[in-house]
């Protein structure tokens, strides 16, 4: 009977053991910007989960540059917690884990592949992998990448970049000129930009948001709306209408109709085959330059590319 025992007993130990495993690797991981700091937590963008509330305590770990400074709003953070999340808005978890690591230096040069070569303050040369959309690199540049802590043993090392800061301007364009314009940020602080034949000049369109989707839904069901009544109207006097329209022939109404698919699809057509990016006063704008900005009144920075907000 004993011998029975142990060997049940053994069997349950033996069957807890993968449930005991999957107990310790219960930590979920958020990761983005760090948008605000309150008492006693913080508060990320995360890429799923939109805005979340981090609480802190005593127990939480603070790991790679977080060892000797203090958490701020603008760092791209990775955190650990144990999958429960309030159903508040935003919602909230404990922070079991804090993890910040990043990389700061200039740019070397821009590889082939996308990739750049930086030189790191710390790591000396390193070869950091871009994600998407962080094509505003080039060399010469200031930058401060964030990765996961994750970098290879070779000689450079390689990182993955999560997010990258640049210096970078963004504002609404006046005075414009063949050399230069007067770039106003949110805050009405004024800039002189220089530019010239290397700078780049692209275009950004930004997404369109849902709010203003469902309204134009709307004012276009009402256009359709007016458009069936206008028409009904229209096919009533058309019915007391003199019948000597009836008397064009099919082939005059074959030649309107030439004609006026004509005059809409050349000028069509010219627009599409004009490559240049327009822009001008008034227009929003992203510059990205070298991180150099003079002390005068107003400062002054050389754009190496220049992109037009739509």
């Amino acid at each position: 009977m004993k011998k029975i025992l142990a060997v049940l007993m053994t069997i349950a130990m033996l069957a807890a053991l993968p449930f005991a495993a999957m107990a310790e690797e219960t930590d979920t991981l958020l990761e983005g910007l760090v948008t605000e700091i309150v008492d006693g937590g913080f508060v990320i963008e995360d890429a799923e989960q939109g805005k979340v509330m981090l609480n802190t305590s005593d127990a939480t770990v603070f790991d790679g540059i977080l060892l000797d400074s203090e958490l701020t709003e603008g760092q791209y953070v990775f955190v650990e917690y144990d999958g429960r999340m309030t159903f508040s808005l935003p919602p909230q978890a404990h922070a079991d884990r804090v993890a910040c690591h990043a990389l700061t230096g200039s740019v070397t040069e821009v590889l082939e592949d996308g990739s750049i070569l930086m030189m790191d303050d710390t790591f000396g040369e390193t070869i950091v992998h871009l994600g998407e959309g962080m094509n505003h690199v080039y060399a010469g540049m200031p930058i401060t990448v964030y990765y996961d802590g994750v970098m290879t043993l070779s000689l450079p090392g390689e990182a993955n970049a999560s997010h990258i800061v640049l210096p970078q301007l963004t504002g609404t364009v006046s005075n414009q000129t063949e050399e230069d314009f007067t770039l106003t940020d949110a805050d009405g602080i004024e800039y002189e930009v220089k530019f010239d034949e290397n700078t780049l000049i692209s275009e950004e369109v930004l997404p369109v948001e849902e709010e203003e989707i469902i309204a134009e839904e709307e004012v276009t069901e009402e256009s359709e709306e007016s458009a069936e009544t206008v028409t009904e109207e229209a096919s009533e006097e058309a019915k007391t209408a003199d019948e000597t329209t009836e008397t064009v022939s099919e082939e005059e109404a074959v030649l309107e109709d030439t004609e006026l698919t004509e005059e809409i699809i050349l000028p069509a057509a010219e627009l599409l085959s004009e490559s240049a990016i327009e822009w001008a006063d008034g227009d929003t704008v992203t510059v990205y330059y070298n991180g150099m900005m003079t002390r005068s009144i107003p400062a002054q920075v050389t754009a190496m590319e220049i992109v037009v907000i739509r």
